[in-house]
């Protein structure tokens, strides 16, 4: 009995080891976008130990970011009330440090975005920003994952890059661009900076299930 207890123990041991190096495949999402109202997903494919193909995509608005903006609107002088509609896709390579795919370790990526952001500003029923933008986006991340036995991932990481507005599309009141000349931070809470170039940068924090 006691060796069929251990032998059954092994081999329960031995498929957790096994779960972990054949998996070949992570799906996972961003829960504190989820909140603020933007689906999002991205997947993962191993193509070698090191490496893995990535694939994003997000969908939907982002509530804090209109309260601030409206609030930002308010800073620069007036009442206003706001919409955004945003989506895009991206992909990349990912390169694990521990030359072990999919598992607990170190990971970096470059990764490449398109996305549209879709925002208006209104003071009542008159338009005061509408801005429509599509920007092509090279990004840099570093981060570190964790997996368990049972499929569950966590990973979070820190972004960086600089983007492209392919398309800038902007109508700012005259007004209200009078007050916001000086005001470069306002100007970019309320997509209303007419630049061709933008910096970004950010974090994650992504919740994911493993597939063999």
């Amino acid at each position: 009995m006691m060796k069929k207890n251990i032998m059954a123990l092994v081999l329960v041991i031995s498929s957790f080891a096994a779960f972990g190096n054949d998996t070949t495949m992570v799906v996972s999402s961003e829960p504190t976008k989820l909140l603020e109202g933007t689906g999002n997903a991205l997947f993962q494919y191993k193509i070698r130990d090191f490496m893995a193909l990535t694939g994003s995509a997000f969908f939907g608005t982002k509530w804090p970011t209109i309260y601030l903006a409206e609030y930002a609107g308010a800073i620069a002088g007036g009442a206003y009330n706001s919409s955004l509609l945003m989506g895009g896709a991206g992909i990349g390579t990912r390169f694990f440090l521990n030359s072990q795919s999919l598992s607990d370790g170190f990971f970096a990526e470059p990764r490449l975005i398109l996305s549209i952001h879709s925002y208006n500003l209104k003071t009542g029923s008159t338009s005061v920003i509408d801005s429509n933008r599509i920007t092509l986006l090279p990004q840099v991340l570093v981060g570190y994952s964790w997996f368990w036995d049972n499929g569950f991932s966590l990973s979070a990481h820190l972004e960086t890059g600089y983007g492209y507005h392919i398309k800038n599309s902007i109508t700012v009141d005259s007004a209200l661009e009078s007050r916001l000349a000086d005001k470069s931070m306002l100007r970019n809470m309320l997509w209303a900076d007419k630049g061709a170039w933008q910096f970004d940068y950010g974090y994650s924090v992504s919740l994911g299930y493993a597939f063999n």
